[in-house]
């Protein structure tokens, strides 16, 4: 049964708002109930009147999907590819509710649009909380409303599949409601009756049916209305999994990142920047005083860029490049002596509090023991594989920009400001990125690289990259922080008092600086004190403060943002608590955590693979430990138990066990790798994560003195889920945080000497 109907596609884009729906978003706008009340709708309703662009022969039902005349399915993913699997994840959420078969989906970046905002990064990082009382509800459901209508794309913060989830759903339900409601008009049968099975809709009373493809131009006009999806209990694929889309063309070398993209008369540019931070070029010229053949010198503010037919040529060239910087007004930067300040503000308890919790039994306990402890955290590179990179090609009238970006319309702002464009006239394609862990939610690449196109003239293609050096030294740091714990302990050892003073700069205050010159200092930044203020143990009393102090390096996030830090320093300062109380670490968890049954279920399973209670194998002569931790972020729980040895001065990693609670693992192939992920770059920067500024000039430079965890250092790793809660976590940055907890806590079990400094270092 075949359909030669000409295949007829809605338009692509927004659909034009009309003065009567603009009315009505407006008066959701104003009043905090009826926002909160309607964003909901207003989701649905941007999805319903968006179409997800389709070529000559595809028909477009909504925002997300598409189907052509073959019945090949093709899903439009908002968030970026960065090896986190979220188009395989959006791709398996969309054919259970098509059930269309996996193998024929693919996935493609979805354009810049309304239909696809994320505010959960923002709303993540705010103080405000939804659920914390009636009016931070409101008041977070009202910024939701907000976000969404401000339309941003960003890629981060775990958020991609929360981000996804109802969405995406959504569009495959209604997408397979429209394709049932189109073969039911064809044979003047009820939908009711219909069923879909492997990409066809099948008659069961008469044994006919449809393909996808026969359907899909009829269909694409349909109006299904709001379709719920499947319940839980309908899942084929939900909870398993499906091969990674993508893996084919990354295997087979036809994946295209940034640095792939080639034109007709590209031009390369390798950049080098002041070797000082703070530095402005004050000069630059040719060491000859002529410039090679086919070579352009292009001079910034603090930079400057040689310009060649190859990248090769351009960064031999710009060897070849006299400069002279002028001196900043400040005193050169020495990150030893800011994390000395910060020691300093977290001993004398500086800044604001932050977070009080109190609930006192009933016949509250004596303190009978206290304990201090300090710790800190050295600034840290972010070290992604791909380097840094961006091809633009800049037009009189358009611009276009291909880069692996976590933050698409922010960049397309950025290079429409500095072009003298419009938005509209700024095309960016995103492109897979080769990691990202935060590095690529900067702008300060697709800023260079317009700056150089502009100085060379317009209608040249231009293909700018960074060499590691220049990345290294160039780069927004994970901040440096310090805190100090004081604990009071009852008779039994129980908790009875902590109280935390952290000290360090908020990330989130200089990004909004950086990006859109807005000064924030009087804003909260829950990342300042998230794994500490939220720590998912049941304490009489708890108490926080914070003392912001601005970072004279320039700092981002960094993957896992707060949670990496702070929560390395309470989940060694509880185990600091379980040896002065006598007790074994993981019983003193388990006890801590008789309020939380989930991450108590967490804990115990992490006990039970782990082998908790056993001695570590070790090698001859070695010293073995085992050490725990566990850490609630970003919507999901994970227990971890590392086992260690040490040698002289030598730590070796033997095993990691994790285990976690994202809610639901919806791909679980791609939670085990996401874990394994997080939990390498978490030794990574936990043995070597270090940047060191003298004088303003950063010390490290290449994976030789900026090294990451090689594959000898890899130890095994074992990675087990549970699913604990009908909501989604996240997944991409959970693994991190419980790791260097686990390692400096299991080499205190080897060694009886408490690390209390990232890097780990034996002396």
């Amino acid at each position: 049964m075949t359909s030669q109907a000409p295949l007829i596609r809605k338009p692509s884009g927004p659909r034009r708002l009309g003065r009567r729906a603009f009315i009505s978003i407006a008066a959701l706008a104003g009043g905090g109930l009826v926002v909160a009340a309607g964003t909901g709708a207003w989701r649905a309703w941007q999805l319903a009147q968006y179409r997800a662009p389709a070529g000559e022969a595809e028909a477009s039902f909504n925002a997300w999907v598409t189907i052509d005349r073959t019945g090949r399915v093709a899903v439009s993913v908002p968030h970026q590819e960065m090896g986190q699997g979220i188009f395989s994840l959006v791709a398996l959420l969309v054919a259970e509710e098509l059930d269309c078969d996996p193998s024929g989906i693919t996935a493609r970046p979805a354009p810049l649009g309304l239909a696809y905002s994320n505010p959960l990064p923002v709303l993540d990082s705010l103080a405000l909380k939804r659920g914390d009382d009636a009016l931070g509800s409101v008041a977070h459901r009202s910024l939701e409303a907000v976000l969404r209508l401000a339309g941003d794309q960003m890629t981060g913060g775990s958020t991609s599949a929360r981000n996804c989830w109802n969405a995406a759903r959504r569009a495959g339900a209604g997408a397979r409601a429209a394709l049932l409601a189109a073969a039911a008009r064809r044979w003047r049968v009820p939908a009711e009756r219909l069923r879909t099975l492997s990409s066809r809709v099948v008659d069961p009373v008469t044994g006919q049916s449809f393909g996808f493809g026969e359907l899909a131009a009829d269909a694409a006009q349909e109006e299904p209305g709001r379709v719920e999806p499947k319940p839980r209990e309908q899942y084929r694929l939900v909870g398993r999994g499906i091969r990674r889309v993508d893996s084919r063309s990354k295997t087979d070398g036809t994946a295209r990142y940034a640095a792939d993209v080639r034109f007709p008369g590209l031009r390369y540019a390798s950049v080098r920047h002041a070797p000082i931070l703070g530095e402005t070029l004050a000069s630059a010229g040719w060491a000859s005083g002529a410039a090679p053949a086919g070579a352009d010198l292009v001079r910034g503010d603090q930079w400057f860029a040689v310009v060649a037919t190859s990248w090769w040529l351009a960064d031999r060239y710009a060897e070849a490049v006299e400069a002279s910087w002028a001196g900043s007004s400040t005193t050169p930067i020495t990150s030893a002596g800011y994390i000395q300040t910060l020691r300093s503000a977290a001993e004398r308890k500086e800044g604001r509090e932050v977070a009080v919790r109190s609930d006192p039994p009933d016949r509250p306990a004596t303190v009978r023991k206290t304990l201090t402890a300090d710790y800190d955290a050295a600034f840290v590179a972010h070290q992604t594989m791909e380097p840094m990179n961006c091809t633009i090609r800049l037009d009189q009238d358009r611009c276009e920009v291909w880069i692996g970006t976590q933050v698409p319309d922010l960049v397309r702002r950025t290079v429409a400001r500095i072009a003298g464009l419009s938005a509209a006239q700024v095309l960016v394609h995103p492109c897979l990125i080769g990691c990202g862990l935060g590095r690529r939610l900067e702008t300060d690449l697709a800023t260079q690289a317009v700056r150089i196109a502009l100085a060379l003239g317009r209608g040249v293609p231009l293909q700018v990259q960074w060499r590691r050096e220049e990345d290294t030294r160039r780069d927004m740091y994970r901040p440096a922080a310090a805190a100090r714990f004081e604990v009071g302990l009852g008779g039994r050892g129980e908790i009875v008092r902590l109280e935390c003073s952290l000290s360090g700069p908020s990330v989130t205050a200089q990004y909004v600086r950086r990006q859109f010159g807005w000064p924030l200092g009087w804003m909260p930044d829950r990342s300042c004190h998230d794994g500490v203020s939220d720590v998912i143990y049941d304490l009489d009393e708890l108490r926080v403060r914070h003392a912001r102090i601005d970072s004279p390096l320039p700092i981002g996030f960094w993957r896992s943002v707060g949670y990496g830090v702070n929560s390395f320093f309470i989940e060694c300062f509880i185990d600091e608590c379980a040896h002065a109380a006598g007790d074994d670490p993981f019983q003193y968890r388990r006890r801590l955590l008789q309020k939380q049954p989930r991450a108590l279920r967490v804990l115990e399973e992490v006990g039970r693979l782990s082998g908790w209670g056993r001695p570590v194998q070790t090698r001859r002569g070695a010293r073995g430990g085992r050490g725990v931790a566990i850490v609630q972020s970003f919507g999901s729980i994970v227990a971890q138990a590392v086992e260690a040895e040490v040698e002289g001065t030598e730590i070796r990693v033997l095993r990691v066990v994790a285990v976690v609670d994202c809610g639901m693992a919806i791909d679980r192939g791609g939670v085990r790798a996401q874990m394994a992920s997080a939990i390498v770059g978490g030794l990574s920067a936990a043995l070597h994560g270090q940047i060191d500024v003298v004088g303003g000039a950063v010390r490290q430079s290449n994976f030789n003195d900026a090294r990451v965890l090689s594959l000898r250092e890899t130890p095994r790793i074992q990675v087990e889920m549970i699913d604990g809660s009908p909501e989604i976590g996240g997944v991409g940055e959970v693994g991190l945080p419980p790791v260097a907890p686990a390692l400096a806590n299991a080499l205190f079990a080897a060694t009886g000497k408490r690390l209390r400094r990232l890097p780990l270092r034996i002396s």
